[in-house]
Formats: structure tokens, C-alpha cells, sequence
């Protein structure tokens, strides 16, 4: 009723949010109902038909207004509830940890592991059920052993022990550390499997869309990376972190032991306890595993760091000066996450504040930080940009005038300026908007390394950029550009879009399960996807 007012919220008995806000009570909790957003408070009660306590922490927009773009219905909650209706670990009888079993594997997700479903009986019955078992390593088709490692409400999880039967598209993966380390996901399968399994990811996220038919017409063959290895210029291997002893989240601060972590229980890291985490710095530097297998004494799950000396994803000259750089961090005893940018014009540099220079084929140099977000695989990023330019200004699908587009274009989440340079030639004014003041500061300095004199940028977050875009542009001739951080837009940011209404959206992501949320709320507003266009 209030924005940032406490109220009470009354759950039913047979209301299936009950038993979601039974288990998260414990802890202050997010959730939404429609694009109100409710958080639970520390201590709320759980017992059923009792209050329970909560703050709406952002007021819903009136009811059908263009900002309204999710759960316009309580329906349109139903793919969350479904969570709730699915068969629960306590309620079958699944082997326990450490035991081993072998299973077949029926399909392969997005995070690269393959999943098979395993026939479990419950607890109560003699009612038969499948239980999903995940496996990383594991590809679809093959008949494997594997030990039982954790299991989830929904699911368990499994380390690969021996492949029975092998698939086809099984590779030797070219890293001795891809079974353990989860930097990598999909090495042990042919490229050419790779593609056609990662638009099949594309194609279940998109099914909301229409027909399966219709679908995969919208969703064009993935464009494949010109480098499957020694692509990817920055890389940030972490030093291994002590296991948790407490229960609060855990910080790293500066002591002189080198960097330790600061948790509710300090605990004395001179290894006393037995443990060998005296010396942080000395430990493995790398990524953590892909599997936990572990407990602390308190019962928490934690992964350990693989120890990676070389990385074939890397470029060659990151590997070249890794090992310099590993002894540079034990040396200095920190700090616990190591950077490692590589440029074609300044090398390899791990200061994250020094502005680096690349050039990018066929559309210019760049000015950028080197710990700043910029594009890792140099050799796909021309048919990117070229790709999304192009969309963006292409001309309107009832125009027919040599000159009926888009006059302006809106970089939103705009970096250092790469989307809105590239397109500075085809449009009349460009609008880029950031957050980061340094990010604005260097696409100042690349538009005027490019000679553009038509480009805007602001240094605005995407939210307050798109509410106040109506005093700069005219919505039927603009085109926006949105390439969101991996978490999708925001409720505020999504608002704001569809409130200004441009005639044409291009939506960059790097995550495709939030731009189909995100999808869902723009199509509800009347937008129609004309293509969607995956690059590796």
C-alpha cells in the first residue's frame, strides 16, 4: 500500500508461496508479485494463516500503464510456482553422497553440464519417479558412472567417474585441468555439436514465443567464433579463499599475513587448526572447481581454486605472462584477484586503472581501462558491431524513402562508446548513456579519435537516461541499442524504455535466460521480435 512502508501479508494454507516464504523467512528476502518487489523481514513468521511481515519496496505502476510490464496478472506468476510442484529430494529415495551409479544422459544445459534422469521411488508409495541427475563432463546420448556429490531440492549433482558409452561428438578437451576447473564448459564437444546445442539453449528459452515452427524460422544459425582457443584477452584467475567458518557473508581485507578473509568468527589463520591456510598467497591461483565436494566443520558446501599455470582460451601472450604474474602476487601476498588485459598495441598489463588502447578491424582504435568491461573475443567483435549497427539503423519495415530510419540512435549501457561510434555515420544524432564517469570520459576521447561530432554521451545510468529521454528525442524516429550487464534490465530501466516507446529495440546480451524475461515484459507491451541472432 506504501512504497517503503512495512505490511502484513497474509499466506494461506493452500497457497504454494507459503511454502517458499517458510524456508526463506530465516533471512531478509526478495521476491516479486508483478513488478512489486516485497522483502521479508529478519525473524518473520512462518506459521501458516500468521502474519507475515514484509515492505514493498517498489510501488506498482497504475494499472495499465505502459510501465506495467510484468505480472500484469497473479497467472503470469505460474512459471515460478511450478518450481514448488516438482518432485522435492526429501520426499524420494535418492542415493546418497559418495555413492556411485550410472545414468544416461538425455540432454545438455546451458552451464555445459549433461543431465539424465534417474528412476527413484518415493518415500511414501511405491510410486516410481524420475529425479534429474547433472554431471559436468557428460554428453547427451553417453551411458556414464558417476559418484554422487550434493543434492538440491530439484536436482543432485554428480562428478563424472567413467564414460560407458561414449557420443560421437565426444573431443579430447585440449586443457589436462577441464574436468575440475569451471572456467570452461563445453571443450570435451565438437564445435560444430557446440553450435548446434547452444541454439538449442536459445531455441527452450525462446519456446514462450509461439510454436516450435515459428521459433527456430525467428532464431537464425549461430555465428561462429573465427577462434574457438587462444581468443580471449582478459582473464582473472583469484587466489583460493579459506573455507567459511561463520555464517555471515565473508569480506577480504589487508593484514600482514597478505589478504585474509574477515568473517562473523575470525579465525587465526596461521594454521593452528590444522588447515594449511597460513599463507594464502602461496596457494593455488586459478578458478574454482567446477563441483563442490567438500563441508567445513559448519556444515557449508565450498569450492576449492584449481591451480591453472596455463589457459588455452587465453591468448598466447596472457600465458606467456602468467607465470611472471603468479610470482608477482605471492611476492606482494595479494592481491586475491589477478588481472591480466591483453592489447595488440600495449601488451599485457594487469593494472586495472591504466587506459589501454585496441583497435577493432574495419571500425577503429578504442581508449579503455584495462580492468573496464570491453569485449574478450577481438576476433568475433567486428561481425558483432557490424551485425548490431546494422539492425539498429536499418531502415523502417513500412518505409520506403532511401532516408526513412532512424535519425536518432540511444546507446544505452553504451561503454566507451563502440555501438554509437560505429553507427555515428548512419544516423543524425547519437545518445549514449553510462554510468561509469570514466567510461564517458574515453568515449569522449574515441569520438574524437574518430572524428564523430554527432555523438552525446552522458554520464547517466540507464534508468535515469531512459526516463528523461523524452526531452531529447522523438520516440518514432528512434532506435535504441541495450546491451545490459549479464543480470538483464532493471524494473526501472524496463519502465522507462517502454514508457518512452521507440520504434525499434536491439537487444545485446550475454545472457540469453534474462533477455527472454526481459523479452516477455517488451513483447507484453506490444513489441514483436523480428529476428533473434546468436554469435559464439
Amino acid at each position: 500500500r506504501g512504497f517503503g512502508l512495512w505490511n502484513e501479508v497474509i499466506v494461506g494454507t493452500a497457497s504454494p508461496w507459503r511454502r517458499c516464504l517458510q524456508q526463506d523467512a530465516r533471512s531478509m528476502t526478495s521476491f516479486r508479485l508483478g513488478r512489486a518487489s516485497l522483502k521479508l523481514c529478519h525473524g518473520a513468521s512462518s506459521g501458516v494463516g500468521q502474519p507475515l511481515q514484509a515492505r514493498f519496496c517498489r510501488a506498482r505502476p497504475a494499472q495499465g500503464s505502459a510501465a506495467e510490464t510484468r505480472g500484469q496478472h497473479f497467472e503470469n506468476l505460474r512459471p515460478d510456482l511450478g518450481e514448488v510442484k516438482r518432485v522435492r529430494s526429501s520426499s524420494c529415495e535418492i542415493p546418497p553422497d559418495g555413492s556411485c551409479i550410472t545414468v544416461r544422459i538425455d540432454t545438455l544445459l546451458g552451464s555445459g553440464e549433461g543431465q539424465g534422469k534417474l528412476v527413484v521411488q518415493r518415500r511414501e508409495g511405491d510410486e516410481e519417479v524420475s529425479w534429474p541427475v547433472r554431471v559436468f563432463g557428460a554428453l547427451p546420448g553417453e551411458l556414464v558412472e558417476v559418484q554422487m556429490c550434493r543434492s538440491f531440492r530439484n536436482y543432485s549433482e554428480a562428478s563424472l567417474t567413467r564414460v560407458l558409452e561414449s557420443s560421437k561428438d565426444r573431443v579430447e578437451p585440449p586443457c589436462p585441468v577441464f574436468l575440475q576447473c569451471s572456467g570452461c564448459q563445453f571443450q570435451h564437444l565438437a564445435y560444430e555439436a557446440q553450435l548446434t546445442w547452444k541454439r538449442l539453449y536459445l531455441l527452450r528459452q525462446l519456446e514462450w514465443l509461439g510454436d516450435a515452427e515459428f521459433v527456430d524460422a525467428l532464431v537464425r544459425p549461430v555465428v561462429p567464433s573465427p577462434r574457438q582457443y587462444g581468443y580471449r584477452r582478459k582473464v582473472t584467475p583469484h587466489l583460493q579463499m579459506p573455507p567459511p567458518t561463520g555464517s555471515k557473508p565473508r569480506r577480504l581485507e589487508r593484514s600482514s599475513k597478505g589478504w585474509v578473509s574477515a568473517a562473523s568468527e575470525r579465525r587465526d589463520l596461521s594454521g593452528e587448526d590444522g588447515s594449511d591456510w597460513g599463507d594464502l598467497a602461496l596457494g593455488p591461483l586459478g578458478y574454482l572447481e567446477q563441483v563442490a565436494r567438500e563441508r567445513t566443520p559448519n556444515g557449508h558446501w565450498w569450492k576449492r581454486v584449481v591451480d591453472v599455470t596455463t589457459c588455452p582460451v587465453a591468448t598466447d601472450a596472457i600465458n606467456a605472462a602468467l607465470p611472471e604474474a603468479r610470482d608477482h602476487v605471492r611476492a606482494r601476498r595479494g592481491p586475491f584477484s589477478l588481472l591480466l588485459r591483453h592489447t595488440e598495441h600495449d601488451g599485457v598489463t594487469s593494472e586495472r586503472g591504466r587506459v589501454v588502447r585496441e583497435n577493432v578491424p574495419g571500425i577503429g582504435r578504442f581508449f579503455f581501462r584495462a580492468g573496464g568491461f570491453f569485449q574478450s573475443n577481438l576476433s568475433i567483435l567486428p561481425a558483432l558491431v557490424h551485425h548490431v549497427v546494422d539492425a539498429a539503423t536499418a531502415q523502417w519495415a513500412d518505409g520506403g524513402g532511401a532516408d526513412d530510419g532512424p535519425e536518432v540512435l540511444v546507446d544505452a549501457y553504451c561503454g566507451v562508446g563502440l555501438f554509437s561510434l560505429a553507427a555515428g555515420v548512419r544516423v543524425r544524432r547519437v545518445i549514449g548513456l553510462e554510468l561509469d564517469k570514466d567510461a564517458v570520459r574515453l568515449a569522449k576521447r574515441n569520438a574524437a579519435a574518430h572524428g564523430t561530432q554527432n555523438a552525446t554521451f552522458l554520464p547517466l545510468s540507464a534508468e535515469e537516461g531512459l526516463e528523461g529521454l523524452a526531452a531529447m528525442a522523438n520516440p518514432c524516429s528512434t532506435s535504441i541499442v541495450i546491451d545490459p550487464p549479464r543480470a538483464g534490465l532493471s524494473d526501472v530501466a524496463l519502465g522507462a524504455l517502454l514508457a518512452f516507446g521507440p520504434r525499434r529495440i536491439t537487444y545485446v546480451s550475454c545472457d540469453c535466460s534474462t533477455q527472454s524475461r526481459d523479452l516477455r515484459s517488451i513483447t507484453a507491451a506490444g513489441y514483436s521480435v523480428a529476428k533473434v541472432t546468436p554469435f559464439d
